[in-house]
């Protein structure tokens, strides 16, 4: 069966036109989106407050500051000609860009050049295009706490934090500085919405006050001196990652870095807390009492920075972040905190090669001993040296000097047995043989003769 010239031709087209927007989509090098550097307390923060006994307003604001960095660079001495942080999905396919309705905040730098560094982008989002309602969280949080057991005015006299995810885009557009048109590619950044309930309670007459701030709230029942102790549950409302200063770490690897967090919420329970790099789990502390009476609690630790190839010479930015578990005094499981990202902490490291310290000695190189952020490796152990015994014919006892006027033979010297070498010794010294003395014969007188003998 032959194929219609005409649909071939199609075929050719398209794999022409698809192979075109694969060109130009590598355009783009890179994109990327994250949170801002820095430590922002209202960052993806909604306050609601209690209006007559329910949630029911918005008084944080009408916008929600959330602070990200975006930066991008193109190829083939292409410009950035676009670039802008998007509240949303944006939908970017083959280079080309999808228009959207999303809240955007383009970046004052575009155009500027090949890359674009990190550059800082705020985006305050208005609250009725946040796509969820933070009144209905609060409201549907009572609910299910009613549905618990809780009394009303218990979940009310309590500060509840809730979170949900949310997602932000950044887009760049690469194209010739003259030319109109670019090609375009995407980054995506998962961040955390925190909607704070606050604390109220209905006031005779329709008013709301503000509760009194405590762990226990006291309620009299009359009769016999009898009181009810309220329940408030665990919430932890702030977290941070504390590093001493280090911002950016330059030394030896591995190299051993101290750091702490610290926390503080209100309620009663246990807590277990996690830095975490990325999917990487950097530390996890042991489950450990809380009480929000003793306010901010700081749990110190260690992080073992490893020698790796990647690291040598090279700087490496790092992003921390901070997390905890809750367990209610009268809950039985742990459970996170719905809160979500405590703190960020961004920071870089460089490390550097170790080098061998000169010991002393004609050319000889020792190693200094390995410490705490440094790749030294141990001193080598000194194995003793066996000696070889040397050959008998270069070792001779002294032969005595013999009397003048004695007769003596003369007979081959007996050799020493050679000395044996002590334990651990390094080195044989050799014995030199001790110079052979001069043999004198003396002469041998012969006998008078015998008169009687007779001669023959």
């Amino acid at each position: 069966m032959k194929t219609p010239k005409n649909a071939c031709r199609l075929v050719g087209t398209g794999l022409l036109l698809l192979a075109a927007s694969v060109a130009q989509a590598k355009k783009v090098d890179y994109v990327d989106v994250t949170k801002g550097d820095g430590i922002y307390l209202n960052h993806g923060k909604v306050e609601v407050s209690v209006v007559n006994g329910e949630y029911a307003q918005i008084t944080s604001g009408n916008t929600v500051p959330f602070h990200l960095r975006m930066k991008a660079g193109c190829k083939n001495n292409d410009v950035v000609k676009t670039a802008f942080v998007s509240y949303g999905q944006e939908n970017v396919s083959g280079g080309i860009l999808e228009a959207s309705d999303n809240y955007q905040v383009s970046l004052s730098n575009q155009g500027m050049g090949q890359t674009m560094p990190y550059t800082p982008a705020k985006l305050d989002v208005p609250v009725n295009r946040l796509g969820v309602d933070p009144v209905k969280m609060c409201r549907d949080m009572m609910q299910e706490k009613l549905g618990q057991g809780l009394a009303k005015h218990q979940i009310l006299n309590a500060e509840h934090t809730l979170g949900a995810l949310v997602t932000f885009t950044a887009v760049a557009g690469c194209g010739k500085w003259h030319e109109s048109e670019r090609t375009f590619a995407k980054d995506t950044f998962t961040d955390q919405l925190t909607v704070v309930c606050k604390a109220g309670a209905a006031a005779p007459g329709g008013n709301t006050v503000q509760a009194p701030k405590g762990p226990i709230t006291v309620v009299p029942l009359g009769g016999s001196g009898q009181i009810q102790t309220g329940f408030n549950p665990l919430v932890i409302a702030e977290g941070e990652i504390i590093a001493g200063g280090m911002k950016n770490f330059v030394g030896t690897c591995p190299a051993q870095l101290s750091m702490a967090v610290k926390i503080r919420g209100s309620g009663k329970g246990k807590v277990r807390v996690h830095v975490v790099d990325g999917s990487d789990k950097i530390w996890e502390s042991v489950p450990l009492d809380y009480d929000g009476k003793q306010g901010w609690k700081q749990m110190n630790f260690f992080y073992n920075l490893p020698a790796l190839p990647e690291y040598l010479n090279t700087k490496k930015d790092r992003s921390f972040r901070l997390y905890v578990e809750l367990k209610d005094e009268k809950a039985d499981t742990f459970s996170w905190s719905p809160k979500g990202d405590l703190d960020t902490f961004s920071w870089s490291h460089t490390c550097k090669p170790s080098v061998a310290v000169p010991m002393g000695g004609q050319g000889g190189v020792k190693l200094a001993p390995a410490v705490p952020g440094g790749d030294s490796q141990p001193p080598r152990a000194v194995m003793p040296v066996p000696v070889k015994p040397l050959p008998a014919s270069n070792l001779q006892a002294p032969v005595p000097t013999p009397e003048p006027g004695t007769p003596q033979r003369i007979a081959p010297p007996t050799p020493a047995t050679p000395p044996m070498p002590t334990p651990g010794s390094l080195q044989a010294v050799p014995v030199q043989p001790s110079p052979k003395p001069a043999l004198k014969i003396a002469p041998i007188n012969p006998a008078p003769a015998d008169p009687s003998a007779k001669t023959q």
